[in-house]
């Protein structure tokens, strides 16, 4: 989706989050049809879905317009939204994936960032400088993601797949009454 969006931008197209997303998922099935049952496309484009789709609606919770809730108004919409594709692979519901990704996603985001520094720093050979910060941290995302799978207990298994229909009909109903929620 990435390479959509800057070709896009290369050929001064105007830039649209949901003709990119269409466009790349539609270059990805014709490369490749089978990657439609592949678990890793139907999270991503799950998730670009709800970031596009729906989010811009539950958005308008936070009228304040302040970011650490906008942050977990984000992230909730996302992990909600693909429950039907996580029960239909796993068959549980993780009840705690929805706190522990709202702290381990920055830390991630903030490990992949300072490595990606140190990785343009190797070509100064200074990438040294940045090694304390990325052992401890990636310890860090360790630990934490330790500590988060001791919680068995706050899952539910779920063996009946109708959670699906019963999302898609939702989603359906809100993409049917798309104009009446814009107008509020």
């Amino acid at each position: 989706m990435a390479l959509v969006y800057l070709l896009g931008k290369l050929v001064y197209e105007k830039i649209d989050l949901a003709k990119s997303l269409i466009i790349s998922a539609y270059l990805s099935i014709l490369i490749k049809p089978t990657v439609v049952f592949s678990l890793s496309f139907q999270l991503s484009y799950g998730a670009m879905i709800a970031i596009i789709y729906i989010f811009p609606y539950i958005r308008k919770i936070n009228y304040k317009k302040i970011k650490i809730l906008d942050y977990f108004l984000f992230t909730t919409t996302i992990q909600i939204f693909l429950i039907p594709i996580t029960v239909y692979y796993f068959s549980t519901i993780q009840f705690l994936s929805l706190i522990s990704n709202l702290i381990l996603l920055p830390l991630a985001s903030f490990y992949i960032s300072i490595n990606y520094i140190a990785l343009f720093l190797e070509n100064f050979y200074l990438s040294f400088l940045l090694k304390p910060i990325i052992k401890i941290s990636y310890n860090f995302l360790i630990y934490l993601i330790d500590f988060f799978s001791k919680f068995s207990y706050l899952s539910i298994e779920y063996e009946n797949q109708k959670l699906i229909y019963i999302y898609s009909l939702v989603i359906i109903l809100i993409l049917i009454h798309k104009k009446s929620l814009l107008k509020k």
